[in-house]
């Protein structure tokens, strides 16, 4: 990185000024300075078109934060500090993701069918929602059972073109829909003790004789109106009613929906045919506790595009609080508005600016309302990567951005490259996707372009990539490595428990040939349900890690193979190939990576006597 930065080729300025308008695709094998060319491309689209790209803002996106950490300190040597730099994890704010599902899992999370498992799961009841709602009118009780109110919930659902948390004005006029006609029912000469039509229950109050019914439950609307409009004002001001609102239509947040599917059985309501019932369980256990993932934050970005804020609040001088029915915790639950009483006096507001003002400004795309940061340029550095509800997330943020996409199908670890293709495609602006048929966008410029240079590693280190690249791709065509170090890798036989102190002894060992950095790069930990484990059955964890690099300098680092996406080391430990290879069905494109990170000297311990011979010898 630190080379190319200084010394630019003709193939990658190219790439640098490519045209400023459409999207700019790069291509390139591994150590061919895709990242150093797109960090030179946000420099230069920001000195030449400052005003065009300063005013929304440039967003580079990475695959973790040891990437978006690694990058950090080259942009402001190219003289460029004002990036947005993120990872998939943190994209979202809120968010801090920084583990990988393995490779089960993150098959179904990051599948496009999970818009509309997400779809359902906003759409289903809430937790511990009331399945009746029972209000009083003139001595009589009203009450609509579970049955009526699902469909009333699945009607506003199905009629809303907006913000669900948004939506509970809308829900409160279908529930007074569908008791309002007992007013009618009434007035006809109806008694009590019947069933009405739609399926509400009306029954005489058994009360009434013995008690006045409240005024707060008689209601205290008076004038002119309808008897439908004194009917509906009675009811709105009952407190049974409120709080059956607010505990029937909640203002939800994206964590509270995706922690709800941990209960198998939500999930399995939401899944329907989207989800094998087979994946229900892991699935399930994976939301209910522990961290959130990669492709969970994809999602997270999914509820809150569904979700949506709920309406925003403005303060006004309005009668206390206490006397008013329609107010719950300082908050009119119909229409979001914070009420404060006549002693309430202005306070000082934020300051901010027509960017900030604009970046959260509500824009409505695919059914939904939302509320997020959108950019003038996106770069996506390892975008073969990205599962489709990631690509998703991305083109939320760039709806009318040009892009920088850097990436290498060769190195994929996402399964369906063509879902994948067709979700990129979607972001960049080829079609709106959304409820009904996907309308087609104007299409924009692409400029592609592919690096043919490998300028990080020596011929000795892309002689053993393009071993493993054969092995998984045979009709890939490596790039050329042009420097020659005179320094074999090396590739030792280990017995499978002595891993770990392998790894160990070659990182200290690497320690003294080496000044820089060094990566001791492991296979992915596998919970219970996994393939392959590492070192004598135990998986390789967050403790298995932190005790081999105990007492080891910083510039040791000790990570999995998918967090060493997009780095580089001037020495390389890669543990177990053969596991790796085994992990999922892109394993062999992952280990193509894990070899790849070294600049000076590459060392592997395996179990396996063929892997030892099919990197030695080819």
């Amino acid at each position: 990185m630190r080379d190319i930065v200084a010394t630019i080729q003709r193939e990658q300025d190219e790439v640098i000024r490519a045209p400023a308008d459409g999207t700019v695709l790069v291509r390139g094998a591994p150590g061919t300075g895709k990242t150093a060319v797109a960090l030179h491309r946000v420099a230069y689209l920001l000195f030449r078109h400052r005003q065009r790209f300063g005013s929304r803002g440039v967003l580079v996106v990475g695959p973790n934060p040891r990437f978006t950490s690694y990058i950090e300190r080259v942009l402001p040597s190219l003289g460029e500090g004002s990036a947005d730099l993120r990872s998939l994890g943190d994209l979202v704010d809120g968010v801090a993701a920084s583990v990988h599902d393995d490779p089960a899992l993150a098959r179904v999370k990051g599948a496009e069918a999970m818009t509309n498992v997400l779809r359902r799961a906003v759409a289903d009841q809430a937790p511990g929602a009331p399945g009746e709602l029972r209000v009083v009118f003139k001595g009589v009780v009203v009450a609509l059972d579970r049955g009526r109110l699902d469909r009333i919930r699945a009607d506003v659902h199905r009629r809303s073109r907006g913000s669900v948390n948004a939506a509970r004005g809308r829900a409160a006029e279908a529930l007074l829909d569908a008791v309002g006609p007992v007013h009618e029912h009434r007035r006809a000469g109806g008694g009590g003790g019947s069933r009405g039509r739609r399926g509400r229950v009306v029954e005489r109050d058994p009360g009434r004789r013995r008690a006045r019914v409240p005024r707060r439950e008689q209601g205290g609307t008076s004038g002119d109106g309808s008897p439908r409009e004194k009917f509906d004002g009675r009811v709105r001001e009952q407190r049974a009613f409120t709080d059956f609102l607010v505990a029937w239509w909640p203002l939800r947040t994206p964590l509270d929906v995706l922690r709800s599917l941990g209960d198998a059985e939500r999930l399995r309501r939401a899944a329907g045919r989207d989800v094998p019932r087979e994946d229900v369980p892991a699935l399930a256990a994976s939301w209910a506790e522990g961290p959130l993932s990669y492709q969970d934050a994809a999602l997270l970005d999914e509820l809150d595009a569904l979700l949506g804020s709920p309406p925003r609040p403005s303060r006004r001088r309005r009668a206390p609080a206490a006397d008013d029915p329609f107010v719950v915790d300082g908050v009119n639950i119909l229409t979001g508005e914070e009420v404060a009483d006549e002693s309430w006096e202005p306070e000082m507001e934020e300051l901010t600016t027509s960017i900030e003002r604009l970046e959260r400004s509500r824009r409505v795309d695919d059914g939904v309302v939302e509320e997020r940061p959108e950019y003038a340029h996106i770069v996506v550095d390892e975008a073969q990567d990205l599962s489709p509800m990631q690509w998703r997330m991305l083109g939320r943020r760039g709806r009318q951005a040009s892009w920088t996409i850097v990436e290498d199908p060769a190195q994929s670890a996402w399964e369906d490259l063509d879902a994948a293709r067709a979700a990129m495609e979607s972001a960049l602006g080829g079609e709106r996707r959304g409820r009904g048929r996907p309308r087609k966008r104007a299409p924009r410029a692409r400029h592609e372009y592919e690096l043919t240079t490998n300028y990080r590693n020596s011929t000795e280190i892309a002689a053993v990539s393009a071993r493993v690249l054969a092995e998984a791709l045979p009709d890939a065509r490596p790039a050329r490595a042009v420097r020659t170090s005179g320094i074999d890798p090396v590739v030792d036989l280990v017995p499978e428990s002595d891993l770990a102190t392998a790894a160990r002894a070659a990182a200290e060992d690497l320690l003294h040939r080496v000044e820089g950095t060094i990566g001791v790069i492991v296979p992915l930990a596998l919970d219970s349900g996994g393939q392959a484990t590492l070192f004598d059955g135990t998986p390789w964890d967050d403790a298995e890690r932190a005790r081999l690099a105990a007492d080891l300098p910083e510039r040791v680092q000790v990570l999995d193979v998918l967090e060493a996406k997009g780095l580089e080391f001037d020495a390389a430990v890669i543990v177990a190939p053969e596991t790796v290879a085994a992990q999922s069905p892109r394993g062999l494109r992952v280990l193509y990576v894990a070899v790849s990170r070294a600049t000076q000297r590459l060392t592997v311990l395996t179990a396996d006597p063929e892997w030892r011979a099919k990197l030695l010898d080819g």
